[in-house]
């Protein structure tokens, strides 16, 4: 069901929520304020839609925000989008999912810069950090030396805090630590129910491996901001 959709908190896992005919409706890479054009799944209770349209951005869009994998938003002034993965067109791949950052962001000039972590090109796993700063039109494409995994389609939120060598999380744990399970390296192939936890959570990316480029830009912006002004 295809229906607009005024988007009025988030949700702990980063999601806008909103809600229709008296149920909850979970929107990715939306924030508050937000009207929205989904697809609702038929069905009662709560439910996780398909983001479809930005109709009118919320007053966050409108002062900037940082986004992770999943798009978690909070003020701030600029928009950082890790993991935006661009890819060629499959059969397994949402429809729209290689417009989603044009979507998500307003078109430039804007009042924040926006940094946009994504492939090289639709045929590379090289990935390049594409840069627009507040107020300009002009997009500074910078490499960083850094790629996808190999089968990786996409990133979490869960992801965006954790290094690939995360003990528990990584991708590749380092074996120094040990939880008794590597959640993040765990390939999930068996029958359903026979686990304690869902193949869905196990099968979600949890480890960054642009977590070096994260770091590099935190630091860089407590550096700046720990400087006097004049």
């Amino acid at each position: 069901m295809r229906l607009t959709l005024q988007i009025d908190d988030l949700a702990p896992g980063g999601e806008g929520v909103g809600e229709a005919q008296g149920r909850a409706v979970f929107v990715p890479f939306t924030a508050p304020g937000d009207r929205v054009v989904v697809e609702v799944p038929p069905g009662e209770g709560a439910a996780h839609a398909e983001l479809l349209e930005l109709v009118a951005e919320g007053p966050v869009r409108q002062t900037g925000y940082t986004a992770s994998a999943n798009y978690r938003l909070t003020p701030t002034a600029s928009a950082n989008i890790v993991g935006s993965r661009l890819m060629t067109p499959s059969t397994l791949l949402r429809t729209g999912t290689d417009t989603l950052a044009a979507r998500l962001l307003p078109d430039a000039p804007r009042n924040f810069g926006t940094t946009l972590v994504t492939n090289a090109s639709q045929r590379s796993d090289e990935v390049v950090a594409r840069s627009v700063v507040a107020g300009s039109t002009t997009e500074t494409v910078t490499e960083l030396g850094l790629s996808f995994p190999p089968g990786v389609f996409s990133l979490s939120h869960l992801a965006i805090p954790f290094p690939l060598s995360d003990p528990l999380y990584g991708l590749e744990p380092d074996t120094s630590e040990d939880y008794g399970a590597n959640l993040g390296a765990i390939a999930t192939r068996g029958e359903r129910g026979t686990l304690i936890v869902s193949i869905d959570s196990l099968a979600r990316m949890s480890s960054n491996p642009f977590f070096d480029y994260v770091m590099q830009r935190v630091e860089e912006g407590l550096s700046a901001a720990a400087k006097p002004k004049p």
